[in-house]
């Protein structure tokens, strides 16, 4: 046996079915990965019967195995034509074609096994055997050539329609597949019917591992280098490497024809001096021709180099996490010319994303940092077409998920869609993302701390507004929907509302609400325990609630279209007060912890402030309550006054409500009105229920008492804004009252109000010195009056109140608003 020859057989052998086994292994169940196993073992059985049918000691067998060659030879051709319909896709373009080769290989092969047409005989040589063609053999010849035309139009239609990895995989097998028939055919056909001998198509051996090698790593790599461009870089490289060598080797002809003729040097001295100067000068020349082929064609690529600089400084010179992701996505698309590119990442446990020529969803963005990068970046085809992450790249149409870690978390993903030129990613491209993907990973760990820190700047800064906000304010509504309104804001909620706590029933009700609808406002009413307000309260535990992450919410959440909500309990001293929600039903964005901590700590003085305000109300019932029983106690002195303050306070009341004024003023109005007479406690009961005459002492001694309450009232601080309306309840609207003699404007309009409300009660009740007036006559009393005595506009609001009330015969038992359509006073 031919030792050399069966060393290459063995080690071709190995090398083919390695591969194959490789392949199959990766998925024994895929029917491109059986076929191409088969194809394999075809070239092998080839390869061994044509080695075999060359050795002399089964000389009897010779023929067989040249049959055998032969036979092996068309079914490779048969399964290689198969393979090409199923790699990477199966395709239906051409598949009568295939079919048709497929049987008439069969048949082909029959032929050649059990006749003598193709190969007849055999002839014997001292190397090895050659085969007698039979009448047949050129036209299994051509057969085989058709088999080829259709194996290469297959792999031009599929190529011409794949992009990407499918496009590069077709190159390297076409590519494999030319090299091997190329060198097949000139070794095995052409040379053997030109020459006679087959002695050459020995070398057939290595020309296998061309088609295998370039298919299996088709197959099996993910990353390929641009083939096209290898390709053209070669020839180039070679066309000039080959030019150079003709030009120097004709100088190098004639000069030395010159020398040995003209100066009679010895050749051999010639040719030594020649080869020592193409040694010397063929490195430089070889360099420089590296350098203008490198620049003719990488031209049109990006430089990684100058990439990584531009961006690095970009990611250096900013630190706002937004900009930063859109100089990434930018500068990616536009420096590796792709068609799109995006930047997506975590903020505040909800996740954002930045994208330059596409749009890529939350959800998709979330569901690819979510995925295990194990470190390292990732292309579409890494995964299983069946996997969740293929089919999210695939809804992007991302090819390249590049992942920023900080501390073994992914913290951010680069995703990168297609090439413009529809190249797929090579192995250069990935070693330039995964130096990018260091500092790009840096650029946003640092980003995110400058952003973490001013939102905590901002969240403190706002929590310290709203805590200032509540400080202010004693009214339990007002501070309720002040609380509202700030953590509302703060947190960018679309609805909220605060309930309290009923502590006889045990049920929640809404005092407060924004974005709610009315009637839910006013009929919703949870007992402790029941719905998610009710649990909080109950457990006094904070929840966060995504959709209906939260089990035994879910339905509650769906119920009323909440996208995310956040419901905290409001406990002061250990004690449940009640529940602030806030929710969102149309933003994507979610609740996060952050958000959480914030509205918790601002809950906690949210509940001080209730807790403040029930307490400022019930001082102020109490100090009401003093106030009425101090009025009463005035009018008891005076048996024709009894009730007067009160009947004053209720017309005032009636009023204020008529001009529409706020409710700060009609409450000032109101404790005036009861004190209006408290002066009157300093006057002796002889002068005020004297039944003559006043003397003018007497009188100077009524018209102290506007004096005598201010000087009692003012002792008391909260009583500030009371005293002036109590002091110049007597004043004349044209200055010709008492007791400063104050006209007009200047007169405080709750005085000007008192003082119609206490004339016109005054004229209607029985004094001493007369008997009451009438109701018309009061009337007239006062329109005579307006414009001297008392203000025209208090005037006609009090005669339009009395006129309804007279038409009506009503007794009203709440105040009219200025937003009521009805009729109605304060009952009097």
């Amino acid at each position: 046996m031919d030792l050399l020859r069966l060393i290459m057989l063995i080690f071709v052998a190995t090398v083919n079915l390695g591969l194959a086994l490789a392949i199959f292994l990766r998925n024994p169940k895929s029917a491109v990965n059986r076929v191409f196993g088969a194809a394999v073992i075809t070239i092998v059985l080839w390869l061994v019967a044509a080695f075999l049918s060359d050795q002399g000691v089964i000389r009897d067998g010779a023929l067989v195995l040249n049959r055998v060659t032969m036979a092996a030879a068309v079914a490779m051709g048969a399964l290689l034509l198969y393979f090409c319909r199923l790699f990477p896709t199966p395709s239906a373009r051409l598949a009568w074609a295939s079919r048709a080769f497929f049987v008439g290989s069969a048949i082909l092969g029959g032929v050649i096994m059990f006749t003598p047409l193709v190969v007849s005989d055999v002839t014997f040589r001292p190397t090895g055997t050659d085969a007698v063609q039979g009448p047949l053999f050129n036209l299994m010849a051509a057969y085989i050539l058709v088999g080829l035309a259709i194996m290469v139009a297959t792999s031009l239609i599929k190529y011409r329609s794949a992009a990407g990895r499918e496009k590069a995989q077709l190159k390297f097998v076409f590519l494999g597949f030319i090299l091997f028939a190329a060198s097949s055919i000139a070794l095995g056909l052409v040379l053997p019917m030109l020459t006679g001998s087959y002695q050459l198509s020995e070398l057939n051996t290595f020309t296998t591992l061309f088609m295998v090698g370039f298919t299996a790593y088709a197959m099996s790599k993910h990353r390929f280098m641009d083939v096209r461009f290898v390709v053209l870089r070669s020839a180039a490289y070679s066309m000039l490497v080959v030019g150079m060598g003709v030009v120097f080797a004709l100088i190098a002809t004639v000069t030395r024809a010159r020398i040995v003729e003209e100066m009679g040097i010895s050749q051999d001295a010639v040719f030594v001096v020649t080869c020592l100067l193409a040694v010397l000068l063929f490195p430089p020349l070889r360099g420089l021709l590296d350098h203008y082929t490198d620049t003719l064609f990488y031209r049109k690529t990006y430089d990684p180099q100058k990439l990584i600089t531009l961006l690095g400084r970009a990611m250096t010179s900013t630190l706002d996490l937004d900009a930063l992701a859109s100089v990434l996505a930018f500068e990616l698309a536009k420096g590796m010319r792709l068609t799109h590119a995006a930047v997506a990442y975590t903020r505040e446990d909800h996740v954002e994303v930045i994208g330059c020529g596409c749009e890529v969803g939350a959800d998709q963005a979330q569901r690819l940092l979510l995925a295990s990068y194990v470190g390292r970046l990732v292309h579409e085809d890494d995964f299983d077409t069946d996997s969740n992450v293929a089919a999210t790249l695939d809804e992007c149409d991302m090819r390249v998920v590049v992942p920023l870690s900080s501390d073994g978390v992914v913290i951010a993903v680069i995703l990168l869609g297609p090439k413009l030129s529809g190249e797929v990613y090579t192995s250069n491209d990935d070693q330039f993302l995964e130096i990018l993907s260091g500092e790009a990973a840096i650029g946003v760990k640092n980003a995110h701390l400058f952003d973490e820190r001013n939102q905590r700047v901002r969240e403190l800064s706002a929590l310290n507004t709203m805590s200032s906000a509540l400080g202010r304010d004693m009214q339990l509504d007002s501070v309720l929907d002040r609380a509202l309104r700030q953590v509302m804001k703060v947190t960018k909620a679309e609805c909220g509302s605060i309930m309290l706590l009923d502590d006889a029933s045990q049920t929640l009700t809404i005092k407060a609400a924004d974005g709610l609808p009315i009637d839910v406002v006013s009929t919703t009413c949870t007992r402790l325990g029941e719905g998610i307000a009710g649990w909080v309260a109950q457990h006094r535990k904070a929840l966060v609630l995504v959709d209906a992450v939260e089990s035994g919410f879910g339905n509650e959440l769906a119920r009323e279209g909440i996208r995310s909500a956040l419901c905290v309990p409001l406990v002061h001293k250990g004690r449940i007060t009640g529940v602030l929600n806030i929710s969102r039903r149309t933003s994507n964005e979610a609740f996060s912890r952050e958000n959480l901590k914030v509205v918790t700590a601002f809950a906690g003085q949210l509940a001080v402030a209730i807790e403040n305000a029930r307490l400022y109300e019930d001082l102020e019932s109490t100090f009401l309550g003093t106030i009425g029983a101090l009025a009463a106690a005035v009018d008891a002195k005076d048996p024709y006054t009894y009730g007067h303050s009160s009947d004053v306070t209720q017309y005032s009341l009636a009023i204020a409500h008529e001009l529409c004024i706020s409710e700060a003023e009609t409450e000032r109005l109101r404790i005036a009105a009861l004190l209006h007479d408290i002066g009157k406690i300093g006057i002796d009961s002889s002068i005020l229920n004297k039944p003559g005459k006043l003397t003018e002492d007497e009188y100077a001694m009524i018209k102290s008492h506007p004096d005598i309450a201010a000087n009692i009232l003012g002792s008391l601080d909260f009583l500030d804004d009371v005293v002036p309306l109590v002091q110049f309840h007597h004043e004349y609207f044209d200055g010709g009252g008492y007791p400063a003699g104050i006209a007009g404007d200047q007169i405080p309009r709750g005085a000007r109000i008192i003082a119609v409300a206490d004339a016109f009660n005054a004229m209607t009740s029985d004094r001493p010195y007369r008997a009451a007036l009438s109701h018309e006559t009061a009337v007239d009393e006062l329109r005579r009056n307006s414009g001297t005595q008392f203000d025209p506009e208090v005037v006609e609001a009090f005669l339009s109140v009395i006129s309804r009330m007279a038409k009506l015969d009503l007794k009203v038992e709440r105040p009219r608003t200025c937003s009521d359509s009805s009729i109605g006073v304060p009952t009097i």
